[in-house]
């Protein structure tokens, strides 16, 4: 009989609701969470496992990615070696070429330009393309493959910027007469010139820090000297502009402080400045600015000898003043006729064997008689055409509206009638068309022009300077004629007859109230040889490709350079080298394929093994997931059963606290 003191039933209720709600909470967490081990306590040994599969898919998933990014260096390295090819079959193509008998000596040395171009592509295709910063032809373990003769320091191209500035009397004495001259020591280098005053200047000494510092590239008007007061302007304390010049240069990563002197040191930088203007032709009474087909000109003066008809008491530096009608008259040459008035007919037929050369005579202030004499012929097609479509073209511009294509005849560009007419219209047969000629594909649809360059020299030498030098150079200046694909032969020799007759006037005049002088230099450092390795030697690349330690996919390939290829010294300037160059170009394009075969098995496996890092982390996933995931049905069904069982405890815990309650009720 229960106790009155003690409501056991009620107790017993209140247990088993208590065990009822613990279950409620572990099917809450399962149903939540969605797994059935939740800490260690649920399944020790099952969650031991599941973490173990836990690693592994994650490394395995990580290693696919991986081997996406093997994939894709690969990928990088193949799109290299395609353009590789690309330009080794370009260069093939200029080798067979090369080999033709039909060749002269000059026409292989432009051959040569192309390859020798093509190379220093090739070259720095191995030495760039690279992979998130990785250079993919960089050797792992670099050995020497052999030592290159290099020159330890070169001046890069032309040092030094093109200056256009005007002239005055003012200045005119400070401009160097010939150059820049270059002093180095261990403590740094000076650059000194004498002007056209004969006064030398000398900047201050440049320390080899500081010119490091700068990349090696030095603006000489930072190092003048205040004293020298003659070389700044006084409005505003800066420089002259005309003697405002830089230069840089090259230098090898192996060269010494010792090999650097040595280099610069007594070098001269030659910088000649000319005085530039623009002019037109023009009709004796002016009234037609332009003949037609001539489009304009350009004309040069050495600054030597507008200096000295500057100090010759013609205060203008020249006179070529379009106000004063001084001009370039057109005069017999002897031979063929072409400059008579009117222009005397001339058959094509003569015309392509003349070897008269234009001739023109003016008078210059300060300097006397002055001679205009035709020297070189060049001709410009308009074309924007890239493609080699005849093996004339050769392209000396990257100007955007010009490509100049230089035909010589004979072997020689001179400035007589026959080289244009031979250049134009050709020899008249197969393997030299000429510009007119209608077979080119379209390569001269947009015409081009004839440009004929004249040499201005003094008939007797003149005198300029304080030190009395004598010079008889004067300038050049150049005539432009258009020619178009309509053209035949016979208009072209009117064009030509037109515009070189002794009705012609050629007027220089002056641009501006000075002179505009223009500053070119070249440079090219004493010769100093060193040694420089050339590397080669094998690359290593690995992927990771699995969940564990060292389970790596080994990609070993060759590095590529010039060198390996066998291509250092490729030329075709000889029919020989020409031979050589097929056989070495052979060999090159044979190196190139095995690589991207050995690249191409390499994408293969790793695609392979991507597949099976995924295959492999699906069915782990699987696995893992029996392990450690809550079957939501039986979850749901035990929730409900165990629902139930709270409710009908709470029910019975109320009904014993109510029954003895109602005893007690009894006995009071």
């Amino acid at each position: 009989m229960p106790s009155i003191k003690t409501n056991m039933l009620a107790w017993n209720a209140n247990r088993q609701l208590n065990l009822t709600t613990k279950k409620i909470a572990k099917n809450s967490e399962k149903l939540s969470s969605g797994y059935k081990i939740n800490r260690a306590a649920d399944d020790a040994a099952g969650l031991a496992i599941s973490e173990k599969m836990r690693r592994q898919i994650r490394g395995l998933h990580q290693g696919a990615e991986n081997i996406q990014d093997g994939i894709g260096y690969v990928q990088t390295a193949d799109g290299a070696l395609n353009e590789t090819q690309v330009i080794l079959q370009r260069m093939n193509e200029l080798a067979v070429k090369s080999a033709n008998g039909t060749n002269t000596k000059d026409d292989r040395a432009y051959i040569d330009q192309e390859i020798q171009a093509l190379k220093e592509e090739l070259d720095r295709i191995f030495d760039t393309t690279s992979f998130n910063e990785i250079k993919i032809w960089e050797p792992t373990d670099a050995v020497v493959l052999g030592y290159e003769k290099r020159q330890a320091v070169d001046f890069n191209g032309t040092p030094g910027h093109y200056v256009s500035t005007d002239i005055t009397n003012k200045n005119c004495g400070i401009v160097p007469k010939s150059g820049y001259s270059i002093a180095a020591d261990k403590d740094g280098m000076e650059i000194s010139w004498t002007g056209y005053s004969d006064k030398t200047y000398t900047t201050k000494k440049i320390d080899w820090e500081t010119i490091k510092q700068n990349k090696y590239q030095i603006e000489i008007s930072d190092y003048f000297k205040e004293t020298d007061t003659e070389l700044f302007d006084t409005s505003s304390g800066q420089p002259v502009p005309v003697l405002k010049h830089s230069f840089s240069m090259s230098v090898q990563e192996e060269a010494t402080l010792e090999d650097i002197i040595a280099a610069v040191d007594k070098t001269n930088i030659w910088a000649y400045p000319t005085v530039t203007m623009t002019g037109q032709f023009e009709k004796p009474d002016g009234s037609a600015q332009r003949y037609t087909g001539v489009r304009y000109y350009s004309a040069s003066l050495n600054y030597s000898a507008a200096y000295a008809s500057y100090v010759n008491d013609n205060q203008n530096g020249h006179n070529f003043d379009a106000q004063d009608l001084d001009f370039l008259e057109a005069k017999t040459t002897g031979g063929t006729n072409l400059i008579d008035s009117p222009p005397a007919d001339i058959s094509v037929e003569d015309a392509r064997t003349s070897t008269d050369v234009w001739k023109f005579k003016f008078y210059m202030e300060g300097i006397g008689d002055v001679t205009a004499e035709s020297r070189s012929t060049s001709y410009y097609a308009y074309d924007q055409t890239k493609d080699d479509e005849g093996f004339w073209w050769h392209y000396y511009s990257n100007s955007k509206d010009k490509y100049q294509i230089w035909y010589p005849r004979n072997g020689s560009l001179d400035g007589t009638l026959g080289s244009v007419m031979a250049a134009l219209t050709g020899d008249k047969n197969d393997s030299s068309p000429g510009l007119l000629n209608k077979g080119l594909n379209g390569a001269a649809d947009s015409g081009g022009c004839i440009e004929l360059s004249f040499t201005l020299k003094a008939d007797q030498k003149y005198i300029y300077g304080n030190d009395k030098h004598e010079e008889t150079a004067v300038g050049s200046f150049s005539i432009r004629i258009d020619v178009s694909n309509t053209d035949t032969e016979d208009s072209v020799l009117t064009k030509i007859k037109n515009a070189l007759n002794d009705s012609t006037i050629f007027d220089l005049y002056r641009s501006s109230a000075g002179w505009d002088a223009n500053h070119t230099s070249y440079a090219r450092a004493n010769e100093r040889k060193i040694d420089v390795p050339i590397y080669g030697g094998a690359c290593n690349f690995f992927v990771q490709a699995g969940a564990e330690a060292g389970q790596h996919i080994d990609i070993t390939y060759d590095s590529l350079s010039l060198l390996k290829l066998g291509l250092a010294d490729t030329n075709v300037l000889t029919v020989k080298d020409s031979d050589n160059a097929i056989n070495e170009i052979k060999a090159a394009l044979e190196t190139i394929s095995d690589q991207r075969a050995t690249f191409g098995a390499y994408q293969n496996r790793l695609e392979h093994a991507r597949k099976i890092n995924e295959n492999s982390e699906e069915n782990t996933q699987y696995a893992e997931s029996v392990i450690r995931d809550a079957d939501i049905a039986d979850e749901m069904m035990e929730y409900s059963i165990n629902s139930i069982l709270s409710q009908a405890g709470t029910s019975m815990l109320t009904q014993a606290n109510q029954q003895l309650s109602t005893v007690l009720q009894l006995l009071q």
